[in-house]
């Protein structure tokens, strides 16, 4: 029975995961009209599959070191946060997952009276340098290419042609990196209490998972990133994507799980201060970043209320 708990929860947690975080990827892209919904999804889910199971392994071993975890413990900390995201995500507001679930298991920590203080260090500030890293990239990326298309005087034909082409490709590095580096969320907490089983199968349950969640869950959030936030271009969406997919794979290489909803939302924000800050909304700004407030506080509560009402 534990055992079947055990996977339900990664699977919820992977689900909720995809239904999330496909829009980071794709939702610029399809708000703008460039690449279709179906498209975008069929993406997601091939090269997400593929990033989780070539290299999902290097973000695993943070999250298992955080604080001491048994299959009781993920099992808890895994349907708490899947079911936080479930709600967030029918809401059509993006979330953190990789907040969320560090909530859940800073709650535990903080239940069980051990933890690791300097992973939980290395990963909180992950979250504020992987933003301004997409933030950064954006405003460069897209200078360079501007002058870069005014400099070869490339045509309005030709350069739509360009931009759908390098929406495709960004879309694809994005949900390869986002497969690479979000796995972790979805299964290291396993990894923890579940010795015995392979980091590659762990990866490949989160990455099947991940592109199930995508497939069924994933259009309002990417909506509501592709067209809340600022009013996006092609050319616009290919540079925050590529952006976010750079950052967010950089930390894969280090081996540190990031949102990969604060990168996406950190590049589109360079392109709006690019434009002007008035061309921000920040109403959309501000729902969002208080979701990110919410959702892993309110993870760590019901962990730690959790652990003390069924496991203590």
């Amino acid at each position: 029975m534990k055992l079947f708990l055990m996977f339900l929860s990664a699977f919820l947690l992977g689900a909720t995961l995809g239904a999330n975080d496909a829009g980071n990827v794709f939702g610029t892209a399809v708000a703008t009209r460039f690449i279709k919904y179906r498209t975008a999804v069929l993406l997601t889910f091939l090269f997400g599959l593929l990033g989780a199971v070539l290299q999902g392994g290097k973000g695993i071993d943070p999250l298992k070191s955080m604080t001491e975890q048994s299959i009781d413990t993920s099992i808890l900390v895994g349907l708490v946060v899947a079911s936080v995201g479930l709600v967030f995500t029918f809401l059509g507001q993006p979330i953190s997952l990789s907040q969320s679930v560090v909530g859940g298991l800073l709650g535990l920590a903080l239940s069980q009276k051990n933890f690791n203080l300097a992973v939980i260090e290395k990963i909180i500030l992950s979250w504020i340098t992987a933003p301004l890293i997409a933030c950064l990239l954006s405003l460069v990326i897209y200078k360079v290419l501007t002058a870069l298309f005014i400099r070869l005087k490339i045509g309005i034909l030709d350069r739509e042609v360009m931009i759908k082409l390098g929406l495709v490709f960004s879309g694809m590095v994005g949900a390869y990196a986002l497969g690479a580096n979000n796995v972790a969320n979805t299964v290291g907490m396993f990894a923890g209490a579940w010795e015995d089983v392979s980091y590659t199968m762990l990866a490949l349950l989160g990455g099947v998972s991940i592109g199930i969640g995508v497939v069924l869950f994933s259009k309002r959030v990417m909506m509501n990133i592709g067209k809340g936030i600022v009013f996006l271009d092609g050319f616009s969406a290919f540079v925050s994507v590529i952006s976010s997919g750079i950052a967010v794979y950089i930390f894969s290489i280090v081996g540190v799980p990031v949102s990969t909803t604060h990168t996406i939302i950190g590049a589109v924000i360079g392109i709006g201060i690019h434009h002007g800050f008035h061309t921000l909304n920040y109403k959309t700004i501000r729902d969002i970043v208080l979701s990110w407030v919410l959702a892993p506080t309110i993870c760590l509560i019901l962990t730690s209320s959790g652990y003390a009402i069924f496991i203590l």
